[in-house]
């Protein structure tokens, strides 16, 4: 419960700043849990995702974030470019 709370402050956080008008959809960050959960995925099965080039994090100090962008192209079955490189 206390994790999730934490989670859900770093996100209201990093939405706050991201809605300074330019291009919100690239800049909202989901934390490693958050993303595991709407992906209906094991932590540990985006670190195997990470390995293989499926979804690339973002790090920031030892927290691993997701693009928003990212996820949703998972959830409709895409690729992104960005995750090709």
């Amino acid at each position: 419960m206390e994790q999730e709370l934490k989670d859900y402050l770093r996100e209201l956080v990093y939405g706050a700043l991201n809605d300074s008008g330019r291009d919100n959809c690239k800049k909202v960050l989901l934390s490693r849990d958050v993303t595991a959960k709407r992906l209906d995925v094991d932590p540990s099965t985006l670190w195997r995702w990470e390995k293989a080039g499926y979804l690339r994090p973002i790090r920031i100090g030892r927290s691993v974030y997701y693009r928003l962008e990212d996820v949703e192209a998972r959830e409709r079955g895409e690729t992104t470019c960005d995750n090709l490189l």
